[in-house]
């Protein structure tokens, strides 16, 4: 069983140093209002681990330890038993505020302090310590905050940690179930759109394939074709070589036989050359001789004609030229002459022209001058009209102001007027409150100078009472050094004996207890003093507040009034006002808007007429023909000068280089005439010379006939031979050419079958279609590639991508499943968690009913009853606090007096510490509302619960101080406290035996 020993205390608060016995049974601290009684439940609840600076009642830690102490620390240490076994937990903190933990002096940290505050079933924010106000937040809970008071004690809180836990869960869950259906639909509209991809990929490689048998099977068609193509041509050369063998022999026989021939017809040629050569030795070599003179002197003659007839041809074509310059020379005069007898006429057609431009000029001056009037006056009507067009739309928006304005004012005097009804109604409330206030004044007959001497005496009274505080200090310093010196008799310092040191210890206590009592009687009279003070500054308040009310009432009627004038002011001011005005005044700026809108027009249509009547098209025309004339004077001006020019320098010029060029060549022609004399008389001497010697050459030519004949007979036949040979020699060439033309035939086979071959490698293991004709393969070969064209982009991993993804889209959807069982098994565990958390709040729930119910019995002998306010929803219920005081029905305690309220409370935390009993308990003026009859009920349940736990109670209720088995009082001196323990209960008992 565990127990609290004792409290020790330094420099906390107002002690500085104390120390607190803790007594088995029920303990209480009294003393006066500020003593320090409830800083001793300070001081356990800090040692105990607090660290709410609200629950501690500081503003901040180092508000903890003693102003006046002279040592920067304060320590609270706590002695606890249990089994046998005690613990000493200290915890110290200094002026930094740093807090310092320690178990039997060794330091620890706050979760180990903790930890074994668990081990020994002390919950520091349990429902066994009751602070001030405790007892009144139950009764301003609302039932759903009175109902967390009972899953608190249940300890739904590890419910609602694996719920919250399981939530999370679920949420994780669905989330993950979220994300992945948003994978899973985007992957499958991408599985989607990869289908159509695959299936123009399966068809792509569908036509492939055939477009790749086709083309095997006509690559294989045609080097089948070549193959046997080339095999016939080989057969055809072989051939050709065996004929052009068989006629190389023939023309090899042939060649023999030529061969013998010309050595035969040689032998007979030398022969005749031999007999001949005498001949020509002599007659032939002077008849060679001679020809070959002539042959020169003939093409001499024949180069010195030719050259005469060329001289005879420039010398002509240089008269030609002459005669043509001569002939440009009298057409330049004529023409000059011409161009003279123009120039005066057009200068005088100029002059006419340009007369006629003058006198048109003139009238277009003056008509566009009143055109220019015309124009000037239509701008200026413009201006007007869009002058008068704004004018009119300035007063057309003035007028809608106007009536906006009008509208708005109506508004604000209807606002106005609710303003003042309003005002009206505040100051009737005010009024009321005025006569409330001087009727609650004039009750007081007294008037403020005898309250303010009441108040005086009331004061003495208080500081009456702080004088017996004073004396009961005196007396606990007595008590303290009569404990001091309880072995020696304080008059003759002898021993002391033990019925002496009873008696004035009992004497002592008497007293202190009646000073205590006394000390609570004034303490209640400083409490009804104050309670009169703050009546009479309610008073002194309310009398301010009469003066504030008649001020603000005055005012409120000069608002009223003023509200009154300024809506009869604005009335007035809309009743005035008017847009007939306005509007009529637009709508007389838009009639004469009108009217020079017309004006405007007969102006624009006047100056259109003066335009049309401005003879534009005949200045045009004079000009176009003043230009012309002016241009053709320039032409034939500059034409003269140039025939001028050309006349005195070229022609003659020219005609001078023709007639040195006609002498020249008659000269020459002179000279060669006289040269082709001599060379005719010549060639005529050598021709003569050449007949002699012909007819020696033919006379012994005569001689040689017989052999020259046998000769010629023997070249014809080699000329036949020849002949014969050629024509086997053509052959030949002609099978060689065949032969050539099948090997390049071959060639170009050979390099287009290796082609085919290796293009053919590429179409290897290809099945090969035999039921397609050639035309109908490339064909059909043509078709599937435009096919294939149609199909356009192909993504060819689209199949492996859409087999790939299908395995991906196949185990997203298998981990949704799962994910959706997970979820299923999630929401199952939160319905298990919510079922056994209904029933161990409603196991609960009962309990505390039931102890409720006797707690209400036994203390104030009527009925009690605990109810949820939706039984079916028992967790998100409120709580209801129902009972029966002497006699009454049951009710709610919300509707109950105050003092019922507590006690309803207090009955409803005893139900509280039954059902969760604690090794000890701590009421710090819960009672503080209760009578002496309900304080009397109230220590008969305290005394039950004492018996099993150790109680304390911080009060000033004597029923409470009567039956304490310990009484701890504290008191104040010089803003020290200090406690006087006594244990009354155990005294009495002894006193008894």
């Amino acid at each position: 069983m565990v127990k609290m020993q004792k409290l020790v205390l330094k420099n906390f608060k107002s002690f500085k140093k104390a120390e607190v016995p803790i007594a088995d049974g029920f303990t209480v601290i009294a003393g006066s209002n500020g003593s320090g009684k409830s800083n001793i439940l300070d001081a356990l609840l800090f040692v105990l681990g607090i660290t709410s600076l609200k629950t501690l009642r500081a503003s901040r830690l180092t508000d903890l330890v003693n102003n006046s102490s002279t040592e920067n620390y304060a320590k609270v240490d706590l002695t606890i038993k249990q089994n046998g076994k005690t613990y000493e937990i200290s915890r110290m903190i200094d002026k930094q505020g740093k807090s310092i933990y320690r178990i039997d002096g060794n330091r620890v940290t706050l979760n180990e302090t903790s930890s074994l505050l668990g081990e020994l079933g002390i919950r520091v924010d349990g429902h066994n310590i009751v602070m001030q106000g405790d007892v009144t937040r139950v009764v301003e809970m609302s039932p759903e905050e009175r109902r967390q008071i009972i899953d608190e004690l249940a300890g739904l809180q590890e419910f609602d940690k694996k719920k919250e836990e399981a939530m999370k869960n679920l949420d994780k869950v669905e989330a993950k179930i979220r994300e992945t259906t948003i994978v899973l639909q985007e992957r499958e509209n991408y599985l989607q759109g990869l289908e159509k991809e695959r299936e123009s990929a399966l068809l792509y490689e569908n036509l492939e394939k055939e477009k790749k048998q086709l083309k095997a099977t006509l690559l294989s068609n045609e080097i089948g074709k070549i193959g046997k193509q080339l095999s016939e041509n080989k057969e055809k050369i072989n051939e050709s070589k065996k004929k052009k063998e068989e006629i190389e022999e023939k023309e090899k026989e042939l060649g023999r036989r030529n061969k013998v021939d010309k050595e035969k017809a040689r032998e007979l040629n030398e022969s005749i050359l031999a007999a001949s050569e005498k001949i020509f030795a002599t007659v032939g070599a002077k008849l060679e001789k001679k020809r070959s003179e002539i042959a020169v002197s003939e093409e001499r003659i024949e180069r010195k004609e030719e050259l005469v007839e060329r001289n005879k041809s420039r010398v002509e074509d240089s008269n030609q030229k002459i005669l043509e310059l001569e002939k440009e020379k009298k057409d330049m005069a004529d023409n000059r002459i011409e161009i003279e007898a123009k120039l005066p006429g057009l200068e005088k057609k100029i002059g006419e022209l340009q007369k006629q431009k003058n006198e048109i000029e003139q009238v277009y001056s003056e008509k566009q001058a009143g055109i220019q009037g015309i124009e000037s006056r239509i701008k200026e009507l413009t201006q007007q009209i869009d002058l008068l067009k704004q004018e009119e739309i300035t007063k057309q928006v003035e007028a809608e102001r106007i009536k906006n304005r009008q509208r708005a004012e109506k508004e604000r005097v209807q606002e106005l007027i609710k303003q003042k009804e309003e005002l009206e109604a505040i100051i009737d409330e005010t009024e009321k409150n005025q006569g409330l206030l001087e009727s609650i004044y004039n009750k007081e007959s007294d008037p403020m100078d005898t309250l303010k001497k009441r108040r005086e005496r009331l004061e003495n009274r208080i500081r009456e009472n702080k004088r017996k505080q004073a004396l009961i200090d005196s007396l606990e310093e007595k008590t303290a050094a009569l404990q001091k010196q309880m072995a020696e008799c304080p008059v003759c310092d002898s021993p002391m004996g033990e019925d002496k040191r009873k008696q004035l210890l009992t004497k002592t206590t008497i007293k202190i207890k009646q000073e205590s009592l006394e000390l609570l009687r004034l303490s209640e009279t400083e409490e009804e003093a104050k309670k009169r003070i703050e009546a009479l500054e309610e008073l002194v308040f309310r009398e301010n507040e009469l003066k504030h009310l008649t001020k603000n009432l005055s005012d409120e009627r000069r608002k009223n009034k003023e509200l009154g004038e300024q809506i009869q002011s604005m009335k007035s001011s809309i009743g005035t006002k008017s847009v007939s005005g306005i509007e009529a005044d637009a709508a007389k700026a838009k009639e004469k808007a009108s009217g020079l809108t017309a004006e405007k027009e007969r102006l624009e249509q006047k100056r259109n007429s003066l335009i049309d009547k401005l003879q534009l098209d005949e200045l045009n025309q004079l000009n176009n023909k003043l230009n012309k004339a002016l241009h053709e004077k320039s032409m034939a001006e500059e034409r003269l000068g140039h025939i001028q020019t050309t006349l005195g320098y070229r022609v003659d010029k020219e005609k001078k280089l023709f007639e040195n060029e006609i002498e020249k060549i008659k000269s020459e022609n002179s000279q060669l005439g006289k040269g082709l004399e001599e060379s005719k008389k010549a060639k005529v001497l050598m021709e003569k010379n050449i007949k002699e010697l012909e007819i020696k050459l033919d006379k012994a030519e005569e001689d040689n006939k017989g052999k020259i004949k046998k000769r010629d007979t023997m070249e014809e036949e080699i000329e036949r031979v020849h002949e014969r040979v050629v024509v086997l020699q053509q052959k030949i060439r002609s099978n060689e050419q065949q032969e050539n033309q099948l090997n390049i035939e071959n060639s170009g086979l050979e390099v287009r079958l290796t082609d085919l071959n290796e293009e053919f490698e590429n179409f290897k293991g290809e099945k090969l279609l035999k039921e397609f004709e050639a035309a109908e393969s490339r064909k059909r070969l043509d078709l599937i590639e435009k096919q294939v064209a149609s199909l356009g982009a192909i993504n060819m991993k689209a199949v492996e991508s859409f087999n790939e993804l299908a395995v991906e889209v196949k185990e997203v959807r298998t981990k949704v499943e799962k994910l959706e069982e997970e979820r299923i098994a999630v929401l199952g565990l939160i319905e298990k968690i919510e079922v056994k958390r209904t029933t161990v709040f409603m196991d609960c729930f009962k309990e505390v009913n039931k102890h409720f119910s006797e707690t209400f019995l036994d203390l104030f002998e009527g009925d009690g009853l605990l109810s949820l306010s939706n039984p079916e929803i028992p967790l998100e219920s409120g709580l209801i606090i129902e009972a029966k005081h002497k006699g009454n029905s049951l009710q709610n305690i919300d509707s109950m007096s105050g003092g019922e309220k507590t006690l309803t409370a207090l009955a409803f935390l005893f139900a509280i510490q039954l059902y969760e009993p604690a090794p000890f308990y701590v009421f710090d003026e819960a009672d503080a509302a209760l009578d002496k009859e309900n304080s009397v009920k109230m220590v008969k349940i305290i005394k039950a619960i004492s018996k099993k736990s150790q109680f304390i109670a911080i009060t000033h209720n004597d029923p409470l101080i009567k039956e304490a088995d310990q009484i701890i009082g504290v008191a104040l001196n010089k803003q020290k406290s200090s406690v006087i323990g006594l244990k009354l209960r155990e005294r009495a008992m002894g006193q008894e035996k």
